[in-house]
């Protein structure tokens, strides 16, 4: 467990537990407040019956996806409660999973990264409702408070199901595929993840930061996924020698020059973003559509920002809707590699309200400052 991460145990069954981080659990159960928006609950239609008692209304859980790993299962669950004496219906939703580990390995095994997972798929400010878990070969259960993770209710407005750019009815049988890809990758991408949901926050406020992290983010991304090298290695070593001897009869000093000026192969970060965008499908074409040039004035934006060479006091614009291309292309990319279909990619994004906010934005800044 990270040295900045803290945690409490505790116990919810009668008779207290003794639990150290090394004490083994069989089953944990996950609650996020944004999971009921995000499962589109609605009140159902539900018969009642009479009992000594008033009304009964019993509403079964409702499995939305199972999901089987090596020696472990995902269970996405909506529940819906009706309290007769409220006349009102509650609505919960959770992840629960089934699997035997040491207390001490929940948060980075199964916590950080459906925590993630939540807020890459909702683009949501996300907050842990509870987190439960079994002990093993025992009914007794205990709740895991992990420092920092965004304990109980969102503070923001409430999310209506269409600002999702993923949402649960669009994956149809999906999911599993994307969390057993999201679980399996998550080591090599949680920095890529952590990068780019913190451009989207809308409560960073600095725009040459928003767009420092949207670069830096596809920039791993980038890294992971694709060629980084503007030539074949061997190919680029054969032509530099053959240049450096050439200038070589002309003169020492030259030959020592060219051979520093041709010491790189590296894509440039334009090169990366037009790779990037070769794989963002309709999500890149309707950011073209809107601005042609994004490819070069998006690179030239970050890298004024991040030499110093712009004036960040005057018009951020430029900056802004830099980081709007790119955040939104990497988004795209990712859900692709993650094994989603392009067209289902493609039809979330360029539906979600927050993507065509933006490109509204950018269209209306083009429209008024084009070249």
């Amino acid at each position: 467990m990270p040295e900045n991460q803290t945690w409490l145990f505790r116990g919810l069954a009668e008779g207290s537990a003794h639990v150290t981080e090394e004490t083994i659990v069989d089953s944990i159960e996950i609650r996020f407040d944004v999971l009921s928006d995000w499962y589109n609950i609605q009140n159902p239609i539900v018969s009642s019956s009479q009992s000594e008692r008033g009304i009964r209304i019993q509403i079964p859980d409702d499995r939305i996806s199972r999901i089987s790993l090596d020696q472990a299962t995902v269970e996405f669950h909506k529940t819906t409660l009706f309290d007769p004496h409220q006349a009102c219906y509650s609505h919960n939703a959770k992840v629960q999973i089934t699997d035997s580990l040491k207390i001490r390995d929940v948060l980075n095994q199964w916590v950080l990264p459906l925590y993630s997972l939540v807020g890459f798929l909702t683009l949501a400010s996300v907050g842990i409702t509870s987190i439960r878990a079994r002990l093993l070969d025992s009914d007794k259960v205990i709740r895991l408070d992990y420092h920092g993770l965004g304990y109980g209710q969102r503070q923001d407005s409430p999310i209506h199901h269409s600002d999702f750019p993923v949402e649960i009815d669009t994956l149809d049988g999906s999911l599993d595929c994307l969390v057993s890809s999201w679980l399996e990758s998550y080591d090599d991408h949680a920095s890529f993840v952590t990068l780019l949901l913190r451009s989207f926050d809308q409560s960073l406020t600095v725009a040459n930061f928003r767009l420092l992290l949207a670069a830096l983010a596809l920039e791993q991304l980038h890294a992971r996924h694709f060629d980084q090298y503007m030539e074949d290695r061997q190919d680029f070593r054969c032509k530099r020698e053959a240049a450096v001897e050439a200038c070589s009869a002309s003169s020492e000093e030259l030959a020592n020059w060219v051979r520093d000026k041709l010491n790189h192969n590296h894509k440039s970060l334009r090169s990366k973003i037009e790779d990037i965008l070769d794989k963002s499908g309709g999500t890149g074409r309707r950011l073209l559509e809107v601005w042609p040039n994004f490819v070069r004035d998006a690179a030239k934006a970050r890298n004024d920002i991040a030499h110093a060479r712009l004036d960040v006091s005057g018009d951020v614009w430029p900056i802004v809707t830099a980081a709007f291309g790119m955040r939104w292309i990497a988004y795209h990319s990712y859900l692709v590699l993650l094994g989603l279909p392009e067209s289902t990619v493609t039809s979330c994004v360029t539906q979600c309200q927050q993507f065509e906010k933006d490109i509204q934005l950018i269209e209306e800044y083009r429209r008024t400052n084009s070249d």
